[in-house]
């Protein structure tokens, strides 16, 4: 074989090609770290940030499970389902967890807010923390010498079930007797829950 003719073949074998490779064959491309067999590879979606809240009521959806647990004294009440703690030389905002009492223009806000306050205004309570919602409030369930105060809420009527964000059959059972008994906002035949109403106000 003629060294004219070995020459060719030489270079393609140098190249990576087949050593057969008729002379001309280009030698394969490496792949780019960018790209599969399947095509260019997109880099990964960057992970979603903050929190959603599905309503005007701040509670996050889902609820994660319980992350802390805090204590304090309670300083302020907004309303039927939110308060404030100092805790130290802080002062943190708290919306109770799985219930929904009515909004500050609807019947029963300042009898639901005075409910709340009777048993929580000056108390040391014990906060078992679920989330933190859009407004930076705690979302949790409160509780004072062991009770329960979300759950008092529902049994005594001054607050609905928010089955929305917690399937709780304990909360379920406490608004449904209490909606039987007529205790509290179900003295009315037919009372708005407050997601209805906040949905209205966000429409009108």
């Amino acid at each position: 074989m003629r060294f004219s003719t070995l020459l060719p073949l030489l270079f393609a074998v140098l190249a990576g090609c087949p050593a057969n490779a008729p002379p001309g064959l280009e030698p394969p491309r490496r792949p780019s770290s960018q790209s599969t067999d399947r095509g260019p590879v997109d880099p990964p979606p960057a992970a979603a940030s903050g929190r959603a809240s599905d309503d005007r009521s701040g509670e996050t959806r889902p609820p994660v499970e319980v992350a802390q647990r805090l204590h304090g004294r309670t300083v302020w009440v907004d309303d039927g389902d939110s308060f404030q703690v100092r805790i130290g030389s802080e002062t943190i905002r708290v919306r109770l967890y799985g219930i929904d009492a009515p909004e500050r223009t609807q019947a029963y806000a300042n009898k639901a807010r005075q409910a709340l306050r009777a048993r929580v205004q000056d108390r040391q309570v014990s906060i078992e923390q679920r989330d933190e919602d859009v407004y930076g409030r705690i979302v949790g369930v409160a509780y004072v010498d062991g009770r329960d105060v979300n759950l008092e809420m529902l049994e005594n009527g001054w607050a609905w079930h928010y089955k929305r964000h917690d399937q709780s059959p304990r909360y379920a059972t406490a608004e449904a007797e209490a909606k039987a008994a007529r205790r509290g906002l179900w003295a009315d035949e037919n009372p708005m829950p407050p997601w209805e109403f906040r949905r209205q106000q966000v429409e009108e």
